[in-house]
């Protein structure tokens, strides 16, 4: 019952978040959706509710012979973990203690949630409720999602999508920057600067994963309901 409790609680914490963040904007909703922030919201979100299911459907957490793998669900379920754990550390601690000003907002609560507050019920999730395991391997696919979010940041700006700040065309009439996600990041008026934004991403990211990981090694087999 605890479990069922807490992860509701966290599923809770994720939507609230999201429709209080949304409920705020005036530029289009999908532009947000362009942000590692919201990217990792709804990874977060997905990992949340596969949790969930399948605590109900108890089928799936029967544990494997010797030499089998677990069920497919659970594996995917502890990849994307290890994918939303890092990521969270990641953008709490770019946006907190890297972010230029300009692309800082004001620290309302639901600033907080969006930028550390979620990330915080995964650590609570994966770390207490679920002992979920991580794997050394999977910082492949952690990689892989970071690498993916910074080629998007270069496809964004090439194609001119523009950003989703609705301060920026005021602050910028002369519109540099304007169609770049973040101002440190704008490889077409700031190559330099965008380039050394990827490559802190690419050095931060087996940092934060193996934080992770690390943390994961001291709950492995306990749960907040005292089960393996």
């Amino acid at each position: 019952m605890s479990t069922a409790i807490s992860r509701i609680l966290f599923i809770g914490v994720s939507i609230y978040t999201l429709v209080s963040k949304w409920s705020t904007v005036t530029v289009e909703h999908w532009r947000l959706t362009m942000y590692l922030t919201y990217w990792t919201l709804f990874l977060t979100m997905a990992y949340q509710l596969l949790s969930f299911y399948l605590m109900e459907q108890r089928v799936h957490l029967v544990e494997p012979l010797p030499g089998e793998r677990p069920r497919l669900l659970v594996r995917v379920a502890w990849i994307l973990y290890s994918v939303v754990a890092p990521a969270g550390l990641t953008v709490s601690v770019s946006y907190w203690l890297l972010t230029d000003d300009r692309d800082r907002e004001p620290p309302t609560l639901t600033n907080a949630m969006l930028h550390g507050g979620v990330a915080a019920t995964v650590f609570l999730d994966g770390l207490l409720v679920g002992a979920v395991p991580m794997r050394a391997k999977h910082l492949a696919c952690y990689v892989a999602y970071i690498c993916t979010f910074l080629v998007f940041t270069y496809v964004q700006e090439y194609f001119g999508i523009g950003s989703g700040s609705d301060s920026w065309p005021d602050e910028y009439p002369d519109g540099l920057k304007e169609d770049s996600l973040y101002f440190i990041s704008s490889w077409s008026e700031d190559f330099q600067g965008a380039a050394t934004t990827a490559m802190y991403h690419l050095l931060f990211t087996p940092v934060a994963f193996f934080i992770c990981w690390g943390m994961s090694l001291g709950v492995r087999g306990k749960t907040v309901e005292g089960g393996n």
